[in-house]
């Protein structure tokens, strides 16, 4: 399955936290399976998404999309986000 993985520093975790679950149904009507997301350990304000997708396609076409831009932008994302698109993944043990 291919994977969206973004990190970026937050101005504000409690509210990126809100935009982020608020912008859940537009991330499913464009093919994302669901994920996680973490803090770094020593600094919370960095925070990494890894979200699964049904196409590699639809990944791509997310992630350049106004909604995800905008979203960030309304979260408090400071700067530029690391974006990276992983294609055929898969889980391996230990």
């Amino acid at each position: 399955m291919p994977h969206l993985i973004v990190r970026h520093e937050v101005e504000d975790y409690d509210h990126w936290k809100t935009t982020f679950d608020d912008h859940a149904s537009v991330r499913e009507e464009h093919g994302s399976l669901g994920g996680f997301v973490g803090r770094a350990a020593d600094d919370p304000d960095v925070v990494t998404a890894v979200l699964e997708w049904d196409s590699l396609d639809h990944a791509r076409d997310f992630a350049d999309s106004d909604t995800l831009h905008d979203a960030m932008r309304d979260a408090g994302v400071v700067g530029d986000p690391d974006v990276t698109l992983l294609d055929d993944t898969e889980t391996v043990e230990h």
